[in-house]
Parts: structure tokens; sequence; C-alpha cells
């Protein structure tokens, strides 16, 4: 009987056990910080070092007293190993450890998350080029599948305010403000489409929010400072081009013109 008994609590033992090591897996920690502030700010800096396409489960969690920054799930060391290479050569403190997860997650990069920043990283590479067919396509295959994403109606907006359609760009920056109304450039490229077809009153509130968001935002700046120039406020204009010469002296020398000339 008490054989039997051992038999039964060494296979618990076992199936317990076995259990456990199915709920653990290897991530890649980057960083340990006390604040959920610091853990979100380094898991951000994460986001724009490294290639996107080693970032998939990049996360920022709570560990008992300590918010962690993780990239990765992987079942054993061997198939982290190359991913770990690449995070060392941005983070060289970063290191592979095993766990069963966290206590919360605050932040987290998704599979679908890193497939959307693809198809942005994508789109700006075409406006780059000055492929703006190509850009308009992509996006608007891209909004056919994520259409309460604001970034691309950004996108959108830089695309039609490129070709001088304007009133289509003050729409597409219009619906991404609407859907994120805490980017700087959303309103700022609304502030350009406005101006650009007279409406100058307007451009400059939108312009006005911009900075709000960004107070050294140039292209804001200078954005300001040509509605001030078309009201003809030029006092208030120069205030901003002496602001902006400490800025983008290049954006700074536009305004000039613009005042000279006018």
């Amino acid at each position: 009987m008490l054989k039997r008994f051992f038999l039964v609590l060494v296979l618990l033992l076992f199936l317990m056990d076995a259990m456990a090591r199915a709920s653990t897996f290897y991530t890649i920690q980057t960083g340990t910080f006390y604040s959920e502030k610091n853990a979100l700010k380094h898991f951000n800096i994460i986001r724009q070092r490294v290639p996107i396409r080693w970032l998939l489960w990049l996360r920022a969690e709570k560990a008992g007293r300590f918010y962690v920054v993780r990239v990765g799930r992987f079942p054993d060391r061997v198939s982290a190993k190359e991913t770990l290479k690449i995070i060392q050569r941005t983070i060289k403190d970063a290191v592979l450890v095993k766990t069963s997860g966290a206590d919360e997650v605050i932040k987290i990069l998704t599979p679908e998350d890193i497939e959307i920043e693809l198809n942005v990283r994508l789109i700006k590479a075409y406006i780059l080029k000055g492929d703006l067919n190509r850009a308009e396509k992509e996006a608007k295959k891209a909004l056919s599948r994520w259409p309460k994403h604001s970034e691309f109606y950004g996108l959108m907006g830089t695309i039609y305010l490129k070709r001088a359609k304007y009133l289509k760009a003050y729409t597409s920056f219009s619906r991404a403000i609407s859907l994120n109304d805490k980017v700087a450039e959303y309103y700022n490229g609304a502030g350009y489409a406005l101006l650009s077809i007279g409406r100058v009153e307007e451009a400059l509130f939108d312009f006005q929010k911009a900075l709000k968001l960004k107070p050294d935002y140039a292209d804001a700046l200078a954005g300001t400072a040509y509605c001030y120039i078309e009201l003809g406020l030029k006092d208030d204009a120069l205030m901003v081009y002496n602001h902006l010469k400490g800025i983008d002296p290049e954006a700074a020398k536009e305004v000039f013109k613009a005042l000279m000339y006018e």
C-alpha cells in the first residue's frame, strides 16, 4: 500500500514538473527598471534601433517589484541564439532568461504590430523615393486591412499633400487625428493642407496644436511663420523666425525669404 502511494506521488510530481516545464519558456531580457516610465523609454529605444523583424514579442512587463523589457518567446536556448546576438549589438547587457511569464504586461509588440510596422516602413520608403503611385497603392491596401490605424491615414495625407491634392490631404489628416490626437505630424500636415487652399487661420490653429505636442517642431514653426506672413503679422513671423534659427537653420532661411519677398 505504501509502495503504491509512493509510486502515485512520484507520478504526480513528474506530471507537475512536466506541466511547469510546458508553461516556461526562454526570453531575452534587455533591461530591469524600478519605474514603468523608464521601462517604456527603453522599450521605445529598442523598437527604434533594432531591426523590426527581430522584435517579435517585444514587451515591457511588471515582474515583482521591478519592470523588465524582454524580447521573444523561445522553447530552448538554441532557438534564441541568433536573436540574442542581434539584440546584443544594440544592448550589450541583454541576457537569455527562463521564465513562466510576468505579473502584468504593460506594453507588447505582437506579430500583427510588426506586420503593420513593416507596411508603414514600405510606404515611407516609396514616398522617399518619389514613387507616389506605389506609395498610394500600398497605403490603400494597408487601410483595407487596418481601417482603424491612424498612421496609414497620415501617410495618405502626406501622399496627397505632395500631389497638391490639398482637400484630400486635409481629409486624410483629419481622419488620422480622429483616431489618434496625440501625433504632432498629423496636425502639421493638416496645417499645410489648409494653408495651401487659403484657410490660413484654421491652418494656424493646427500648427499651434502641433507645437503644443512638440514645442520645437521645426516644420510646424515654419508653418506658423508662413501663416503670420499671410495674415500680415510680420513681427510675429519674425519672432518665430528667430526661434527657428536655433533649431533648423535651413527652414529658417526659407521663412526669411518669404518675409523679404512679402
